[in-house]
């Protein structure tokens, strides 16, 4: 290890430890936007059977679940959605999506972890690699 120049001085690429202390007590800003906000302030579910994707705002649905499969269940949870949004502009509902949708049980309650929406195009394009990829890597009997 190279010393720095002095008594005292940390090594040459190292912060000195009080540096390294304060940066550990330095308050963390969070700034959460209006959509964090109302996800965090969102009740969670107990159970599986009552997550759902239906999303409210000033008592207008914006999100409308059409559809949901379970793809696992546990602490860790999948499902798969079948949505539509209502646009903002026009107040009509879009064209169907799906969406991919992760949650955690922690402390009693399912919390969402990650999300994935698929458009038409990229949901034709999973139907169309994923039985090909399956007959490619299952043996011959």
């Amino acid at each position: 290890m190279i010393h720095g120049k002095g008594p005292g001085r940390p090594a040459v690429g190292q912060a000195s430890s009080r540096r390294r202390a304060e940066a550990w007590t330095r308050p963390v800003r969070t700034v959460l936007t209006p959509a964090a906000v109302c996800f965090y302030n969102r009740a969670m579910a107990e159970n599986i059977d009552e997550i759902t994707i239906n999303y409210e705002e000033d008592g207008l649905l914006v999100v409308e679940e059409l559809d949901r499969v379970m793809l696992s269940r546990g602490a860790w949870t999948t499902i798969l959605f079948l949505f539509r949004e209502r646009d903002r502009q026009t107040g009509e509902f879009g064209p169907p999506k799906a969406g991919l949708r992760r949650y955690q049980k922690f402390r009693g309650e399912f919390r969402k972890r990650d999300a994935i929406n698929l458009s038409p195009k990229s949901a034709a394009l999973l139907l169309e690699t994923l039985p090909r990829w399956f007959e490619e890597l299952t043996p011959e009997p």
